[in-house]
């Protein structure tokens, strides 16, 4: 916010208050409050004096003492533009918005040619997600004062929220030019040249605005980010801890930090940075970035307090509940998600997206990822009975549109992971929100109405850790597409650099769930079965080089690791038969990679978690009749494993009951789970139309 130039500040006609005036720029504010409490002393109606005692509060972030001293200063002078733009400043400290725009629009009605009263009203709009009227209000304090770099840099911000880039980066460009020293217009910029994959001007716009001002924690979250979506997960760990080092207690890096750190397998102070994680956390302290906290959470108490954080923080509430929309013809289901696209969810949904009941729903999809020309993106599409982009929309935008189509029922399928759209979440575009697959757990928000679960995943003694109401699907809540393409290669062992004998472990999941305590149980394992080895996943080249030395560290030889490269799914899912076993992760289970490994005839051994992601393997292999294969403690999945390498013949026999079970359990029966999806639906949908709050719902077998 911009405080009225000295040149506007009215004359006060009292040597003492211009005295108190000089040490207010000279930041000597007790000096100036004692000079202007003497005043008031001898004239407790001296509206200037009031004024500036309201400032000198304000510099020392003692708010609701401001507001009361320029309050009173405005009923001695209400018709002093300058009392009532500062004012609307502390309403926006106190977080009173609205009231604050009553302020501005009073000032510039009085002043129209109060340049500051017209930006800080365009920031309060901001605030407000008012972006389209804040830069009306930036451009007219430009008009009045043409060379104030902060309008033309807060315009940008504007655009940047609305999506349109160009825009935004000619005014960081123009802010800039103005003034060559205005970093966040250098670091806004270096973002959106990301953005567009103008990575090296990215990087170069980027570290200049840190060069100016290196110790702008915001920036080195968003230097973080950036990092990360490149795949540099070291480089993006050491600028989400410069973040927290700098701003440790509310901007989410440290849970950042850590996520990168597992990305890359690097367990270097680990164990130190979890502790001071749950430590923060427990002191309410925005730490956990939520996607990645959910890959070592250990309670859903503690996912509960994160998800508050993070939600109130970032994508508070910004709209009631609609109000229901007349009966359609068929009721109108809307598909919120970034991923409709070669990747989990996709394969996941596409196949019950299929067999959806099209004389009883409209399907459309509102997409804010992009077009991958995949064959999975084209089943889907084929689907829809309307795709609708987004992806270049602002949440405000998007939202209105999505309450244009009228959806009854809007489906998340994203939470907090991938191209998430929370903020159009939380303008309610829908009298019914649902989220599902995307986020293993509670959002921890009031607009989202409810959670797609099932009984294993989310036992009745844990819904009051939901802020959701929980629907429980009968068997397990994932759904599977049973006509997923298994390639016909006849595959060797030495074509994944497999040996020739011994038994193979392996584990397809994401190196980040893969944390120390996991590894460890997997070391103790393969040293008690000679000849062994553990097959993982290749995501990232770091992991690799990390995983191998841990491996040396704890006494085995790092040639008993072997890495599987990305290939095409179909070969992907037909290599699982070169393997044994599958062995889960915890605290974050196996999810679409278990899907994976049962839909491709491998066993998967699983321990089951305290959590909803922890929870997720085991509830599959009930669904598929399995449930030997789960251990409830880390001993048992130790002995467990080792067991099943020893005995051939008990090996054997679970793949035979695992082949038979495939197509005659619920699992992988895609029409089944589509009824009982839609039964669920039509009882959400039902509950909104008689006017009913949302409830716990449980769908029947």
């Amino acid at each position: 916010m911009s405080l009225a130039s000295p040149q506007d500040l009215p004359p006060s006609g009292d040597h003492e208050v211009e005295l108190a005036v000089e040490f207010c720029r000279a930041g000597q504010f007790s000096l100036a409050q004692e000079k202007l409490e003497q005043v008031l002393r001898s004239n407790p109606q001296h509206a200037a004096a009031l004024h500036q005692l309201g400032l000198v509060y304000a510099a020392k972030r003692n708010f609701p003492a401001a507001e009361k001293a320029i309050k009173s200063a405005i009923e001695l002078q209400p018709s002093e533009a300058v009392y009532r733009s500062n004012y609307g400043n502390i309403l926006q400290d106190l977080q009173r918005l609205t009231d604050a725009m009553v302020q501005y629009d009073e000032a510039v009605a009085l002043h129209p040619g109060f340049a500051e009263a017209y930006f800080n009203r365009g920031l309060a709009q901001q605030k407000l997600g008012q972006h389209e009227p804040a830069l009306v209000s930036f451009s007219k304090a430009l008009e009045l004062r043409p060379q104030w770099d902060e309008p033309v840099l807060n315009r940008g911000n504007s655009f940047l929220s609305m999506r349109r880039h160009e825009e935004a980066i000619a005014d960081y460009s123009r802010a800039i030019a103005l003034n060559p020293a205005a970093a966040l217009a250098y670091i806004n910029r270096g973002i959106l040249y990301f953005k567009q994959k103008r990575l090296q001007e990215g990087f170069d716009s980027f570290l200049e605005g840190l060069r100016i001002d290196p110790r702008n924690a915001e920036a080195f979250r968003n230097f973080g980010e950036m990092l990360a979506q490149i795949g540099d997960c070291v480089s993006a760990a050491q600028a989400f801890f410069q973040s927290y080092e700098l701003s440790p207690a509310d901007n989410f890096s440290l849970g950042s930090c850590i996520h990168q750190k597992v990305i890359g397998a690097d367990w270097h102070r680990l164990e130190f940075l979890m502790k001071e994680h749950a430590e923060r956390l427990g002191r309410r302290e925005a730490v956990a970035e939520m996607f990645g906290f959910m890959g070592f959470a250990e309670s859903e108490v503690e996912i509960l307090q994160a998800a508050k954080i993070f939600s109130e923080a970032k994508y508070p509430v910004q709209a009631p509940r609609p109000p229901v929309f007349s009966p359609h013809r068929k009721i109108r289901i809307g598909y919120l998600g970034g991923e409709f696209r070669a990747q989990a969810t996709a394969y996941l949904l596409t196949g019950m997206l299929e067999a959806h009941d099209k004389g009883r729903f409209e399907v459309v999809a509102f997409d804010s990822g992009w077009d991958d020309g995949s064959e999975i993106r084209k089943r889907q599409m084929a689907v829809f009975d309307e795709v609708v982009r987004i992806d270049e929309l602002s949440d405000a935008a998007a939202a209105a549109l999505i309450r244009k189509h009228e959806i009854d029922i809007l489906i998340d399928l994203n939470g907090f992971f991938g191209n998430a759209r929370q903020g159009v979440l939380a303008r309610r575009p829908s009298p019914v929100q649902v989220s599902y697959l995307g986020c293993p757990g509670t959002m921890g928000t009031p607009y989202m109405d409810y959670l797609i679960a099932d009984q294993t995943v989310v036992p009745r003694e844990s819904e009051p850790l939901y802020l959701e109401k929980i629907v429980r699907m009968p068997w397990c809540y994932q759904c599977n597409d049973n006509q997923r393409e298994i390639s016909g290669k006849n595959f060797s062992r030495a074509d994944w650099g497999l040996p020739a004998t011994g038994f193979v472990f392996c584990c397809f999941n994401n190196i980040y769930k893969i944390l120390p305590a996991t590894f460890d149980r997997w070391v103790r394992i393969l040293k008690q079965v000679e000849g062994s080895v553990l097959w993982l996943f290749e995501s990232h080249p770091v992991a690799v080089e990390n995983l191998r030395k841990e491996a040396l560290a704890r006494g085995l030889d790092p040639a008993r690791i072997i890495f599987a490269k990305h290939v095409p799914l179909p070969e992907h899912l037909a290599r699982h038969r070169l393997a044994d076993l599958f062995l889960d992760t915890l605290p974050y289970n196996a999810h679409t990679t278990a899907s994976d490994a049962l839909w491709a005839g491998l066993p998967v051994l699983t321990l089951t978690g305290r959590t909803f992601p922890g929870r997720v393997a085991t509830s599959l292999l009930k669904a598929i009749n399995m449930p030997e294969l789960v251990a409830t403690t880390p001993d048992e999945y130790e002995a467990m494993a080792i067991d099943l390498s020893r005995r051939p013949e008990k090996l054997a026999a679970l793949k035979i009951k695992l082949a038979n079970n495939r197509l005659t359990t619920p699992l992988f029966n895609t029409q089944l789970y589509t009824r009982h999806f839609e039964a669920a639906l039509i009882a959400m949908y039902e509950r909104s139309q008689a006017g009913l709050p949302p409830d716990y719902i449980e769908i029947k077998a």
